[in-house]
């Protein structure tokens, strides 16, 4: 991968995919943040950069933060950084890194609103027992009441993907919002490179249009994260039906499903929280106290 040494810097592109998969392969991350595409759709809505560091891959934000290195020895790397002039800062940090850093002069804080969901693939797929009654009912009477069709793979219809998210978009006022903006400039960058990224993309539609979709990848060897979900909200149970359906369709070797954070919005927590997962992955801040 051909990474100028640090501190020299410069957008995440493509090309940089294979290395990225290669040393997040051995490290089997937890952290919805940390697959390649994660970090290369984001990286064109939020500006990131990269740099390499003693063989880590060093991310940065547009405010300067950077996220925890990518390779074998994160808190060597992080410990390196805070003890140079004005020390660096740190987010998305792993809970085991952050244990690692504790001690006199370093500020490790609680990144609440950053928490993963994570879910049993088994559960989401099959929204059994009385628990997920409501969730499977609204399912079903997507599937009844507005005849709703299931595309993937080759089938799923990217181009009406994009025309809900233009709908969606105008109807949330996606240019008046940073958060919405940069999610949206991230899907149409997914939208442009999905056959190199090798995403999972599954699309629910109705009278021929494209309803609802999510997109996701693997993780690590027995968690799939989704990056996306968007849903036309007029057809009433629409959100329940994709979910499970995109669960219905990650291989069964995957043993769980990251849904990544509510980011401290309300009505996410409280949606995220329905499903009942049964772990968070959570995350820190780090800096130099």
């Amino acid at each position: 991968m051909a990474i100028p040494q640090y501190p020299a810097s410069r957008a995440i592109v493509k090309g940089d995919k294979s290395a990225f998969d290669s040393i997040l392969k051995g490290m089997q991350p937890r952290e919805s943040e940390y697959t390649f595409t994660n970090l290369f759709l984001w990286g064109h809505a939020r500006g990131y950069s990269v740099s390499m560091l003693d063989g880590h891959i060093l991310v940065s934000t547009a405010n300067g933060d950077f996220l925890q290195p990518i390779g074998p020895d994160p808190t060597g790397v992080m410990r390196r950084l805070m003890d140079r002039e004005g020390g660096a800062a740190f987010v998305r940090v792993s809970e085991e890194v952050a244990d690692a850093l504790r001690g006199p002069g370093v500020e490790v804080e609680e990144s609440r609103d950053d928490f993963d969901y994570v879910y049993r693939r088994k559960d989401l797929a099959e929204l059994g027992g009385a628990k997920y009654y409501s969730k499977r009912s609204f399912a079903e009477k997507a599937i009844e009441q507005y005849g709703a069709g299931v595309l993937e793979g080759r089938d799923t219809d990217i181009e009406g993907c994009r025309r809900l998210q233009d709908q969606w978009c105008e109807e949330h006022a996606c240019e008046r919002d940073t958060a919405l903006a940069e999610e949206a400039r991230a899907l149409y960058v997914l939208f442009l490179n999905k056959k190199d990224l090798w995403v999972k993309c599954v699309a629910v539609v109705i009278d021929g249009r494209v309803a609802a979709f999510a997109a996701g990848e693997e993780l690590n060897d027995d968690t799939f994260v989704i990056h996306f979900e968007k849903a036309d909200t007029r057809y009433k149970g629409i959100y329940q039906l994709v979910n499970r359906e995109f669960a219905k369709r990650v291989p069964e070797k995957y043993a769980y499903i990251n849904r990544e954070q509510d980011l401290g919005v309300p009505g996410i927590r409280k949606a995220k929280e329905s499903y009942h997962p049964v772990f968070m992955v959570k995350k820190f801040r780090v800096r130099k106290a």
